[in-house]
């Protein structure tokens, strides 16, 4: 009896050594599978900083690396716009202002934000960035909506923008506003309803445009 007691516990001990080294294989097989998030860096809330971050966007469609670009875009979202357009613009303008906002749809801008830069840059070669502050109504880089925005403000806040351009200058595609909020660049929007005074459908488009760009169109 004492013999096959022994036996019987040596077996037991087999089973369990191998069910142990099974659970460790599928718990080493599934560490493997599961992918992290891409490290995002962190940008001083400055010229250079918005600088850095347009390059590492760039960087990161050039290498066709995605899942940074969709990283980096997540950390863009506007955490509470309601307290961020209040704050900046007052709360009379708020409500307008948070409308316009939402109207955009961020969340799904964001969500197609890998697509569209890998579009803008390995696609199409806009592999220049052109990254500018605006934090003055007199900055003509800014555009019309840019500078009547921060002309209206009840707290001063720079504005940033980022044009990706062929190496040869052409091909402009702009993306803006920016501004600097709780530690990291967010997006929002061209705040059109700053003024909420209609405009012209011409003067609309042109308002599109940084001034300085909008003056050399107007010149006869």
């Amino acid at each position: 009896m004492a013999g096959m007691t022994h036996t019987h516990r040596r077996s037991n001990l087999l089973r369990l050594m191998t069910l142990a080294l099974a659970l460790a294989a599928l718990v080493t097989v599934a560490a493997c599978g599961k992918k992290t998030a891409p490290k995002v860096d962190t940008y001083k809330g400055d010229a250079e900083g918005f600088q850095l971050l347009a390059g590492d966007l760039v960087a990161a469609a050039v290498n066709g690396d995605t899942a940074h670009l969709a990283a980096m875009s997540k950390t863009m979202k506007l955490p509470d716009p309601a307290a961020w357009f209040g704050t900046t613009f007052g709360p009379e303008a708020r409500d307008r202002m948070v409308a316009e906002y939402n109207g955009y749809d961020f969340d799904k801008l964001i969500a197609q934000a890998p697509k569209l830069f890998t579009q803008l840059v390995k696609t199409d070669g806009r592999t220049s960035v052109d990254a500018r502050r605006i934090d003055s109504a007199t900055d003509e880089r800014g555009t019309g909506y840019q500078v009547t925005a921060i002309k209206l403000m009840k707290q001063p806040t720079p504005l940033y923008s980022m044009r990706l351009e062929l190496p040869d200058g052409s091909k402009t595609f702009s993306l803006w506003s920016f501004a600097y909020v709780d530690g990291a660049f967010r997006i929002v929007g061209k705040m059109k309803t700053a003024d909420p005074t209609p405009l012209s459908d011409d003067l609309a488009q042109l308002s599109e445009l940084p001034v300085e760009d909008a003056r050399a169109l107007l010149k006869p």
